[in-house]
């Protein structure tokens, strides 16, 4: 058993088994909201939505009874892919750092330990990154 906030690794696994948890899209993209320039990838999650640019940005809106315009996300650039579900979004660097977005004032948060990701998933608990390697790193 980890301990509090301590990254594990998994058995080495091979990408079509875990091939479904990281296209997880709760789909939460509301009617009328223009994304921005160069959009590649929307993934929602709880009372936010958030949109990856082919540039490597990503810009978010949030939800307080109405949807909000999207606003850059400050901080975080050079982003390769979205990944989450409902309380959680993970950023994955071009770096293979691993980024989770939380929305308020505490920002984006860096995942510590993590170099080489090439896909992360999670909820507002949990995350799990998907190594070059094949391995998982595990957090929460």
């Amino acid at each position: 058993m980890a301990a509090e906030n301590e990254v594990v690794f998994l058995k080495k696994v091979t990408r079509s088994l875990i091939a479904g948890m990281w296209g997880y899209n709760i789909g939460n993209f509301p009617r009328g909201l223009t994304v921005p320039d160069g959009s590649v990838q929307v993934l929602g999650a709880a009372e936010a939505t958030y949109d990856l640019t082919r540039f490597g940005t990503v810009y978010s809106s949030t939800f307080n009874g109405i949807w909000s315009p999207f606003t850059e996300v400050p901080g975080v650039l050079h982003v390769a892919s979205l990944g989450g579900g409902p309380g959680g979004v993970f950023a994955v660097m071009t770096s293979g750092t691993v980024w989770q977005l939380v929305q308020g004032i505490q920002g984006p948060q860096k995942i510590p330990g993590i170099t080489t990701a090439i896909a992360a998933t999670g909820n507002a608990f949990d995350g799990y990154a998907l190594l070059r390697d094949g391995r998982v790193m595990a957090w929460g």
